[in-house]
């Protein structure tokens, strides 16, 4: 899983400035993915605890 740090560093040296709408949402899907990720993963320890 690549982290925030990593994400920004490939932006940066992918030198994307001018396509910054196209990058901050692609940072928006990434984030929403690593959201979703770790909701799921709290989920499923909480239903494993209640079993």
């Amino acid at each position: 899983m690549p982290t925030f740090f990593t994400v920004c560093d490939m932006i940066l040296n992918a030198g994307c400035i001018h396509n910054l709408p196209q990058i901050l949402s692609g940072g928006m899907l990434v984030l929403g993915a690593l959201v979703a990720d770790e909701l799921a993963r709290m989920y499923r320890e909480r239903m494993i605890k209640k079993n």
